[in-house]
């Protein structure tokens, strides 16, 4: 009996155990920050020609370096600059890329070149007060073309690094923006865009053989061309442009007589473009957030849809044979990974692993779509983000507002957002009116009315939500970034009393003393978005937020990177200064080492932590 009732004993222990085991594992402990921010970017691939090899950016280390991957499957890492990289460009042969450097955050590119074969890595520039950026190699691999501002800061202009003598010739000179320098495949013609406010701009093509320069204009002079690539044969230029419904289309250009003549889709706005000789056309389309690959064998045959909009996809390549494309995508869930698409059989292979062991995709929020209607029945879409495991009816919840205002909140991976997420709020992305993604008259549905309508959409959004019963209307902070930074102080100015927290970071709040520190880079564009505060300055004091800093009811955590030249560091001084002088709960974060957006993870993690730590303090209830 002993030894029976020791076995029912045990078997009891077993399986009271057995029952704990599996009620933690029903809640497991969320995860951390730091967790989180483990998670790697792997963006930009490009095959290596006459090499099984591929470059891409990858951010293991902390920074945006430069890594390479074998056909065995082994990464390995190349830079260790300890700074963030991009543009990057690989010649035709295979032999070098280059890539650009930006030291802190200042903008300030230097051009690299990494020699695959020796493994060197050289600075070719090294000009602290100068960009050089937007690189194209001509075929035989011994020039570069390239925008660079070497006499006005972040107004730049094309020209041609010559590898050999290390020597620059400038192509242009104009008193506005020429950007996107594209290398014709015979080498004989470069073609690039030129703006003064990313709205409206022509095409100019330099005949560099007979010294000519020719400036095609788009039939609307509200259009604008963006230069993706020659034809194979160079007959012609693909281009991006705005068709009737406000939409990016393709658009081909004949390089001799200039006609214009839009193809493809029409319905959504195309990202990306590349064309092969021996496989066609293939391009990126986003429906409503969400990215997917189309293919057109020519300008004339029909679309046919290679891999439906799903998350976002990015950075697409093709082999030099036209038989294989590699792209990095991502969505809510699982974070930004390189794969392999065979173009023949449409299989696809993931070649790099973002994802620690340690964090399951099941147990991260997904991107929820929704539609609502706003104020005047505009149409806004967006998504949300629940959390997991959380049985409570009203929950607190963040707004994270998207930058630009030409900018668009897509299903992709994003650390924040998790970690709100993980620590039990409902987070919303909104695209308000403004957001790039839904057409040209939605995309300038806020011109001359920042902080009014698209402020409303948000409140719009946040009613609609309350009102199911998801979120507590007492619980709702907001955070973003640049504009979405300016739209953070907006909140808590013109509508004081919809939030109960807001965690700005880089955002304008004197819009007259923003348009006059930018107005060689963005005047033109200002001007367009918000007038002229001459001319309008009504408005211009009507939507700074400092103006209003008597309104503000709510606790303020401020971030900024001190080196950022866009929104720079006495714009966030100014208001914190107001803030404390006027009695407003503010703390205020400068990261040193950063500039227009965080990117080191050390930084990103103490940004985001902070962040957490701060809505729960201000937006759950204590235990």
């Amino acid at each position: 009996m002993k030894n029976q009732s020791l076995t029912i004993k045990t078997t009891i222990y077993i399986l009271l155990g057995c029952t704990i085991f599996i009620s933690c594992n029903k809640n497991p402990e969320p995860y951390t920050v730091e967790q989180l921010s483990q998670i790697q970017r792997n963006l930009a691939p490009k095959f290596i020609p006459n090499s099984e090899d591929i470059l891409y950016i990858n951010d293991a280390s902390g920074n945006l370096e430069l890594w390479q991957l074998s056909k065995s499957g082994e990464p390995r890492q190349i830079t260790k600059l300890k700074q963030k990289i991009s543009d990057l460009q690989i010649a035709p042969d295979g032999s070098f890329a280059v890539f650009a450097v930006d030291y802190g955050g200042d903008e300030r590119f230097d051009m690299y070149k990494y020699d695959i074969k020796s493994g060197e890595i050289t600075n070719l520039t090294n000009t602290p007060k100068m960009a050089e950026k937007g690189y194209s190699i001509s075929s035989d691999g011994t020039k570069i073309t390239m925008e660079i501002d070497s006499e006005i800061p972040f107004r730049p202009q094309i020209f041609i690094y010559d590898i050999s003598t290390a020597e620059f010739q400038q192509i242009n000179k104009s008193n506005i923006r020429v950007l996107h320098p594209i290398w014709s495949k015979n080498g004989k013609k470069i073609t690039a865009l030129i703006t003064s406010d990313d709205q409206s701009g022509d095409l100019l093509l330099f005949d560099l053989e007979n010294k000519k320069t020719d400036t095609i204009k788009p039939a609307d002079k509200n259009n604008i061309f963006r230069p993706i690539t020659f034809s194979p044969d160079d007959k012609n230029i693909l281009c991006l442009t705005k068709n009737d419904k406000g939409f990016d289309q393709l658009t081909l250009i004949d390089a001799t007589s200039y006609e214009v003549k839009s193809f493809g889709p029409g319905d959504w706005d195309v990202m990306e473009a590349v064309w092969n000789k021996n496989s066609g056309i293939y391009f990126t389309k986003n429906v409503s957030g969400k990215t997917g690959i189309y293919h057109m064998q020519n300008p004339q045959s029909k679309v046919e849809e290679v891999l439906p909009p799903s998350g976002n996809i990015s950075g697409i390549n093709i082999h030099e044979e036209g038989t294989k494309m590699l792209f990095s995508k991502q969505d809510a869930t699982h974070p930004e990974a390189i794969y392999l698409l065979d173009l023949k059989t449409n299989e696809i292979q993931q070649l790099t692993n973002s994802l620690p062991p340690d964090i399951q995709p099941a147990r991260l929020s997904a991107a929820e779509s929704f539609k609502i209607q706003s104020f005047d029945n505009t149409t806004i879409e967006g998504f949300l983000y629940k959390p997991k495991g959380v049985s409570e009816k009203l929950l607190p919840a963040v707004v994270i507002v998207h930058g630009g205002p030409s900018m668009q909140d897509q299903d992709i991976f994003d650390t924040m957002t998790q970690s709100l997420t993980q620590a039990g709020f409902v987070v919303f992305n909104i695209n308000y009116r403004g957001s790039v993604g839904y057409g040209k008259v939605f995309e300038d549905m806020n011109n001359r009315d920042w902080g009014g309508g698209d402020l409303k959409d948000i409140r719009a959004v946040l009613e609609h939500f309350i009102k199911q019963g998801l979120i507590d209307k007492n619980k709702i902070g907001v955070t973003g970034g640049s504009y979405g930074g300016y739209m953070t102080y907006i909140a808590v100015t013109k509508d004081p009393d919809l939030y109960a927290a807001a965690a700005p970071a880089y955002g304008m709040v004197d819009l007259i003393a923003d348009y006059n520190f930018g107005k060689d880079r963005w005047g033109l564009w200002y001007e367009g978005e918000m007038g002229n505060p001459t001319t309008d300055s009504l408005l211009f004091v009507d939507r700074s937020p400092i103006n209003f800093i008597s309104k503000i009811k709510v606790p303020i955590l401020v971030f900024q990177g001190a080196n950022d030249n866009n929104v720079p560091k006495w714009s966030s001084d100014m208001i914190v200064d107001s803030l404390k002088s006027n009695h407003k709960p503010v703390e205020y974060i400068v990261y040193p080492n950063e500039g227009h957006g965080f990117y080191r993870r050390t930084n990103r993690i103490d940004w985001i932590q902070r962040t957490i730590d701060f809505f729960k303090q201000n937006l759950m209830d204590k235990k």
